[in-house]
Order: structure tokens, then C-alpha cells, then sequence
């Protein structure tokens, strides 16, 4: 089996294949970066969550002048796993997911089983980037205005 020829592969990977790219392709070849986007964004989006395929790399990419890294982390078993089942599918350095409130990015990093990094969250707060995110809807206080305006 050549690594080269999965990465050209259009299908899902076998449980073989897989097996095969792990062998090949380390969780210490991957780094989780947090920080924040140095330009304006024209969304409001400037908190970046930053998979970084190349963090070994001695010299620095230019792209990563863009961001203000804040902390880093290992790769989690979800996350790497997905990793492998998506090679082949992206041909850049880094992954960046950009979000406008820590809210958000702290229950995505809740589905792959992560704790957000306390002093990125602290600092995001301070910044402000933190309150626009709803992480549920309120019925009972929906019900009650509905009814006093009903009333009224």
C-alpha cells in the first residue's frame, strides 16, 4: 500500500487504509492553536480555533503572522481520527475555523470531549468576544411574555 495512492482516493478509507495512515501519520504531527485573528474581519469573526498540520515545522509560516496565538494543544482522538478519514481532502497547512463569541467555540470543543483552555477563554472575555452566543431558548419566559401581551 503506497500513502500516496489514498491520498489521491475518492472513497471512504477501509479499516485497513486507516490503520495504514495512522502508522504513518503520527498524533504529534497535528497541534491545536487558539487565538485570535490580527486583521479586521469584515463578519466580526476574530477568534481562531487553528489545526496545525505542520507544527514541527523550524521555520515560521507567513500565514501564521495573521494570528495571535494565545495557547496550544495536543490534538484530541476525535479530532485526529477525523483527521484520517479527511486525508487527502485538504492540501493546506492549517485548518482555521474563525468564530465571533467563545461561546460557540467552547461547545464545539465539547463535542469532541475538550475543555477550552481557561486563560483563552479569560482572555476572550476580556476582549469582549463573549455574551452573543445563545446556548438555549427560554420557553417559559417566551410563554410569559406572550401572555402578558395578550393581555395587555
Amino acid at each position: 500500500m503506497d500513502i500516496f495512492e489514498l491520498y489521491k482516493k475518492k472513497e471512504r478509507f477501509t479499516t485497513k487504509e486507516k490503520s495504514f495512515l495512522k502508522s504513518k501519520i503520527k498524533k504529534s504531527d497535528f497541534k491545536i492553536r487558539y487565538g485570535f485573528y490580527r486583521g479586521v474581519s469584515s463578519k466580526g469573526l476574530q477568534i481562531a480555533f487553528v489545526i496545525d498540520s505542520m507544527p514541527n515545522s523550524p521555520r515560521r509560516s507567513g500565514v501564521e503572522n495573521k494570528w495571535e496565538i494565545i495557547c496550544t494543544r495536543e490534538i484530541s482522538n476525535i479530532e485526529y481520527d477525523e483527521e484520517i478519514e479527511n486525508y487527502g481532502c485538504n492540501v493546506h497547512r492549517f485548518k482555521v475555523f474563525y468564530y465571533r463569541d467563545i461561546g460557540k467555540l467552547i461547545e464545539d470543543d465539547k463535542k469532541y470531549y475538550v475543555t477550552t483552555p481557561e486563560n483563552f477563554v479569560k482572555e476572550c472575555i476580556r476582549r469582549g468576544y463573549n455574551g452573543n452566543y445563545q446556548k438555549q431558548i427560554d420557553f417559559i419566559e417566551y410563554e410569559k411574555d406572550e401572555q402578558n401581551g395578550a393581555d395587555s
